[in-house]
């Protein structure tokens, strides 16, 4: 793996601030200083100040292509170089040459011992609420909570329902007839469609839905087969969706009896 030299500079007076090394791409490492990580809070506040100001630090890269120990030892020499230097005031901690156990793009593995540990120190530990009883005050604060919570989905719900509302289009129902609609849930209500999949028609995220398409668009093709029942009656079948809805069956399993992948589905079959 093969490590860049880099350093971060301010935005405004163009001087040095950062000194550090990655095996990242530097947009990457950029975009992982500005998000607070909290091992370096003169880093954090620095990178805050400019948030503020709509600004960011500006990174560059120094030497690229290096070996781990070439890029520590240079992180290192580099650090003291501006440190030396009046008016280069660095908000590194560290004096270079170290790197976080996830920085290599590994995750952290633990030993046996390490693990044994770990586990031993979290025995005989007692959760802070064990054996607590809430008070009636506390009750009625969480049942408040989850009445807020409860509200809220409501209400996007119903805005959902409004916003359906207020669209106006036109649809073309499976047999071409022309319909004008001027609020898209009540009219889903009158004729069993799902406003969901109708919105989405809209917004042309999909053609059709239960042989309906919008009023411009081609619609979709429909199938035109014959099939028999039990009783041998024959039917003509040119909507699959409205034909398995009217008889009572599995849309996806009448799929597959019409493409030759079953013989027999509850007793229907191929004329």
């Amino acid at each position: 793996m093969l490590y860049t030299l880099y350093v971060l500079k301010c935005p405004d007076t163009n001087v040095v601030r950062y000194v550090g090394i990655t095996s990242q791409k530097l947009e990457t490492r950029l975009y992982n200083h500005l998000r607070k990580k909290k091992d370096n809070l003169y880093k954090d506040n620095w990178v805050a100040l400019l948030a503020k100001l709509n600004k960011r630090p500006t990174i560059e890269g120094l030497c690229f292509n290096l070996t781990k120990n070439e890029a520590c030892k240079l992180e290192i020499e580099t650090i003291k170089k501006y440190r030396a230097k009046k008016g280069k005031k660095l908000i590194n901690i560290l004096p270079g040459g170290v790197l976080p156990p996830n920085h290599t793009g590994k995750k952290r593995t633990f030993t046996k011992e390490h693990k044994k540990k770990i586990s031993n120190s979290c025995k005989g530990r007692r959760a802070h609420n064990k054996g607590k009883k809430m008070s009636t005050a506390q009750k009625r604060n969480l049942s408040e909570a989850r009445k807020k919570i409860s509200a809220t989905l409501e209400w996007k719900a119903l805005r959902k329902t409004w916003s359906l509302a207020r669209i106006k289009t036109r649809l073309v129902d499976p047999n071409g007839k022309l319909y004008d609609v001027d609020n898209v849930y009540t009219f889903c209500l009158k004729h069993h469609l799902d406003n969901s999949c109708v919105y989405k028609m809209i917004k042309l995220k999909s053609t059709h839905h239960k042989g309906w398409h919008l009023y411009g668009t081609e619609p979709k093709k429909l199938i035109s087969i014959i099939v028999k029942d039990k009783n041998e009656n024959k039917f003509h079948v040119k909507n699959v969706p409205v034909f398995c809805e009217i008889h009572g069956l599995d849309k996806s399993a009448f799929y597959k009896l019409i493409r030759g992948n079953k013989n027999k589905y509850k007793g229907w079959r191929l004329a």
